[in-house]
């Protein structure tokens, strides 16, 4: 098995023993060793090739498209990136394990954190399967993949931006709705008014004839 290393570079203050023992500790858990045994399937199927590894991170390219393995430093979360090489960056082409799985409407989790060597190779052991599963688009570095994958995100930083909405106006309306603020109360639910339930809908009402009786 051939490996294609690049230089690390190491950059602040050099701490030698504890930067030491902490490389032992993650060398112990075998992160290197699980993702080159359970991503060789994209050396072997997908013309990737693994480009720079290290006890955070393994990368692999292929002619169109990156991937990435992450185990975080500190948190110890396992995480995945898979995306487009692109000359031209402005447009994001890429997705993470939640991502993809969250577009392939799957019920596993998108969380994943390991402290101990069987934890992390079960999880990078995980994350080749759905791969496999779910994400053979990605590695083809398919460009409607990639740009369904972003549609499908920018729906839900939406959705979550129209629900956030939605709670300040019912927070905002809900306290003037106790204070007998009526106008306030039409102000904030006018602003949402084809969204409103039948309560928020009868308030409303209520605002509006109230302000016109006084």
């Amino acid at each position: 098995m051939i490996w294609y290393l690049e230089p690390r570079k190491i950059t602040g203050k050099i701490t030698g023993k504890i930067n030491m023992n902490n490389q032992i500790d993650r060398m112990q858990l075998g992160f290197q060793d699980a993702v080159r045994e359970y991503f060789a399937f994209v050396e072997n199927e997908y013309g990737f090739k693994c480009v720079f590894s290290d006890v955070y991170i393994v990368k692999y390219e292929s002619r169109k498209a990156y991937l990435k393995i992450y185990h975080e430093k500190l948190s110890y979360e396992l995480n995945l990136e898979v995306g487009l090489i692109l000359k031209d960056n402005k447009n994001r082409m890429n997705a993470n394990i939640k991502e993809i799985l969250e577009f392939s409407r799957t019920n596993e989790k998108t969380f994943y954190q390991a402290s101990n060597k069987s934890g992390v190779y079960d999880t990078i052991e995980k994350f080749a399967f759905y791969m496999k599963e779910y994400a053979q688009d990605a590695l083809n570095a398919s460009l409607p993949y990639f740009t369904n994958i972003n549609e499908f995100e920018m729906q839900k930083r939406i959705y979550s931006l129209q629900v956030l909405k939605l709670e300040t106006v019912e927070s905002n309306a809900k306290a003037a709705w106790n204070n007998k603020d009526y106008e306030t109360v039409i102000e904030e639910y006018s602003q949402v008014e084809n969204q409103l339930n039948a309560l928020q809908i009868k308030r409303l009402a209520y605002a509006r004839k109230r302000v016109i009786e006084d």
